[in-house]
């Protein structure tokens, strides 16, 4: 279909939400406007005072749908965005630690299946050179200290589809990691570390590609006498910060502190896990046990916090209800500000000249229709 009419829609802007249609032509949106008419050419669809929303995205998830970026499964990522489209993420990074033989098989698919570029970033990988004492849920077999021969040997396995890694600033020789991540246009965020303030503050890099992995999860906090890691969100104008807004990761009061102090660099996410979207339960992720249930998915054996169980559509709603802030606030956490902290362009905002990535939601943040994957991009459909 060439031309699409998106009628009396709650249309979510970058500053405002207002009731009026959208055109779309030839997948690109062309007009927005309140009373436009379709000539017998255009197919309207009648939105019916539902959100029009960009579609989301989630810039760290490790799974859904019992699909998990360590398991060496076939089809994983489009699997993986099979179940995200259900849920309004039509563009994700998958997340995974350092594990040599996943990642090699996530780049294999990636590489084989050029399409998936619409729905899919490349690859972010948590580590290797993380702090021991801050590894939350990266296996330890997974962790190593700075190797600039080992990091060669991660980027020439991930075929150019690395886009994101995690690094600690503590670590000795962590800038010349650095170094060769910006040579290869590999983006840093820094995390999973027992770092204070002025660990970060004497290195060197682009601020405006940087960002701080899952603020407050696996890093040093906020202390008036000792600042930690988790400060330089609120003092540095440039870096960008991934949240969870689970409820358990983070409690409601310092969602709101950062809601607050520093919205603009706010970018939601989910942390998932291969359970999220499927009932509570027990399930297994890397040959260990874990128990999925109201305070996220844990370990069996330790207790200890490993991802999440909810997915990006969940995680706006629960933002908005904490913060008390208008939806087009919180939608934009999860669209416009993921998209400029992964680079991506012509996606994440509704205006006229960018992509018709839509989704209607109810009020629920619940998919009522998928424009994008229904009626732009055909390639792919949602798990029932």
């Amino acid at each position: 279909m060439k031309k699409i009419l998106i009628k009396d829609a709650l249309i979510i802007k970058k500053e405002e939400q207002e009731k009026s249609d959208l055109l779309i032509e030839y997948g690109y949106i062309k007009k927005i406007a309140t009373d436009i008419e379709a000539d017998k050419e255009t197919k309207v669809i009648k939105a019916e005072g539902n959100i029009l929303s960009p579609g989301l995205i989630d810039s760290h998830t490790h799974g859904c749908y019992m699909y998990g970026t360590e398991l060496m499964q076939d089809d994983l990522v489009e699997s993986m965005a099979k179940g995200m489209i259900k849920h309004g993420v039509n563009y994700f990074v998958p997340t995974l630690q350092n594990n040599l033989e996943a990642i090699e098989n996530m780049s294999k698919e990636l590489e084989r299946k050029k399409w998936l570029q619409k729905y899919v970033h490349g690859f972010y990988i948590e580590g290797p050179f993380i702090n021991p004492e801050k590894k939350g849920g990266i296996s330890e077999k997974f962790i190593r200290t700075v190797s600039l021969d080992f990091l060669k040997t991660v980027i020439e396995r991930g075929k150019g589809y690395i886009r994101r890694m995690t690094i600690a600033p503590e670590l000795e020789n962590i800038d010349k990691v650095i170094n060769i991540l910006e040579q290869n246009d590999i983006h840093i965020s820094f995390g999973h570390s027992a770092a204070e303030i002025g660990d970060i503050e004497k290195l060197s890099f682009n601020t405006k590609n940087a960002g701080l992995t899952h603020l407050f999860n696996a890093m040093t906090g906020i202390n008036h006498k000792k600042a930690g890691l988790a400060t330089f969100a609120f003092i540095n104008n440039d870096i960008f910060y991934e949240l969870i807004t689970d409820k358990v990761h983070v409690n409601e009061a310092t969602i709101k502190i950062c809601a607050n102090l520093a919205a603009d660099k706010l970018v939601l996410i989910t942390d998932s896990m291969l359970c999220a979207g499927l009932p509570y339960g027990e399930y297994y992720y890397n040959g260990q046990k874990v128990n999925s249930g109201e305070t996220a998915v844990r370990y069996a054996d330790s207790g200890t916090i490993c991802g999440a169980n909810c997915l990006l559509n969940k995680s706006v709603l629960n933002y908005m209800q904490v913060t008390n802030t208008e939806l087009y606030q919180a939608v934009r956490r999860a669209t416009i500000n993921p998209a400029k902290y992964i680079g991506l362009e012509k996606r994440g905002e509704i205006k006229e000249g960018n992509i018709a990535d839509l989704i209607l939601f109810d009020k629920q943040m619940n998919v009522v229709n998928n424009i994008y994957t229904s009626e732009i991009n055909k390639d792919i459909t949602a798990f029932s």
